[in-house]
């Protein structure tokens, strides 16, 4: 009999501790059925005034919206999302028209997810950045400590998380309290086998450690491993105003760049099942613009191009009497243009051994361009408007 009871205790020992490993098991959803347009760094202003050599569409920041707003109520996606630097100043007046503006989306049915951003904090704060925009984000949770938010969509959970809290957009990194709050939504969101996607303004993998670019990665030590840990597999991030696509192990990440530069574009994410897909679009002003901003948009365009010119002028004034000036010239517009278009991985070799390559990169030796294109070409980044991998299963 004693034999017969503990063979009974064993037994159940056993089928009790299969039990726990099987529910440790993270094996996500088959039947997702996911759609999003991403941007990031809008930028956007009423100040029809604004400047700038780079974004030369910045005055027509407002026109350019509505165009943009319109492709994606057409296009129509369970969500529309948005990682940080909403505005170009955090202005109460700029936070209160783009919510005018956004408000046509959530009006038409979709949900907006969006995340703070260094510049949004620069005239506003947690409070005025709530009462302008709050009412466009239905938030299933929120953190005390800062304006993190989760929401769930189908089986998909989005972290909306705010990097700039702690010293109003100037460093990133989560706060103690925010980061145990991220751990228990982590936990929560796992335990449903959901797949969860981690939205921040600056990146996660993005030169992770080290220690010149602190600006550009959230700088909590451990949150790699925080993520990986609970299956996280996407990260939706922005700051840098060009795309860019990182990957490291099962964990990917997606770069929004600027649509007001960067050739207007923005990304469209799909997971259907276990399949994610990801591809940028233009946007089209032809189509969802009115003739005044396809006017504008075009002058702003070409104003571009000329200020590219100049600076690629500036970087080669020195040697303009050089032989081959014109040809280093033409040389670093195409590598510019190839990093935009995504085309640059191919093309390095072509670069490299052109004969105008070795008076560009004297040229800018003393500049912060030179470090910057050795390691471009040296690590040319990954085709930034495309990615597709399948979402694995793990414990």
């Amino acid at each position: 009999m004693r034999r017969m009871i503990l063979s009974l205790l064993i037994g159940t020992l056993l089928l009790s501790g299969c039990t726990q490993a099987e529910e440790d098991v993270y094996q996500t959803s088959d039947t997702t059925d996911f759609t999003a347009v991403v941007t990031s760094d809008l930028h956007f202003t009423v100040n029809v005034d604004s400047s700038d050599a780079v974004v030369p569409a910045e005055p027509y920041a407002s026109e350019f919206m509505e165009a943009f707003v319109n492709q994606v109520i057409a296009i129509h996606p369970d969500v529309f999302i948005m990682t940080g630097d909403n505005t170009n100043s955090g202005s109460d007046s700029d936070e209160a028209a783009l919510s005018v503006i956004l408000k046509r989306v959530k009006d038409a049915g979709i949900p907006i997810v969006m995340t703070t951003g260094n510049h949004d904090y620069d005239f506003s704060d947690a409070e005025t950045y709530e009462k302008n925009f709050g009412d466009l984000l239905d938030m299933d949770e929120k953190d005390s400590s800062s304006l993190s938010y989760v929401k769930r969509i189908g089986d998909v959970t989005l972290l909306a998380m705010d990097d700039g809290a702690e010293d109003q957009g100037k460093t990133p990194v989560f706060s103690d309290e925010t980061m145990k709050w991220l751990k228990k939504e982590l936990e929560a969101a796992s335990s449903r086998n959901d797949k969860i996607l981690f939205l921040a303004h600056r990146s996660v993998l993005y030169k992770r450690g080290d220690s010149r670019y602190d600006s550009y990665h959230i700088q909590n030590k451990g949150l790699y491993d925080l993520l990986v840990k609970y299956h996280v597999q996407l990260v939706l991030s922005g700051h840098q105003h060009h795309f860019s696509i990182l990957n490291k192990d099962s964990l990917h990440e997606i770069i929004s760049g600027m649509p007001l530069a960067d050739n207007h574009r923005f990304g469209v994410l799909s997971i259907k099942g276990k399949q994610v897909d990801y591809a940028t679009e233009k946007i089209d002003f032809d189509t969802y613009g009115t003739k005044q901003c396809v006017s504008d948009m075009s002058a702003a365009d070409q104003q571009a191009a000329q200020n590219q010119k100049e600076t690629i002028d500036g970087l080669l004034q020195a040697y303009v009497n050089d032989p081959m000036y014109a040809q280093a010239e033409n040389l670093l517009s195409s590598i510019f243009i190839s990093l935009y278009d995504g085309s640059l991985s191919s093309k390095v070799a072509q670069f490299t051994s052109d004969p105008a390559f070795a008076l560009v990169q004297k040229a800018l030796a003393d500049t912060n361009y030179g470090p910057w294109l050795n390691d471009l070409l040296k690590n040319p980044p990954a085709d930034p408007n495309h990615l597709s991998f399948v979402w694995q299963d793990g414990r």
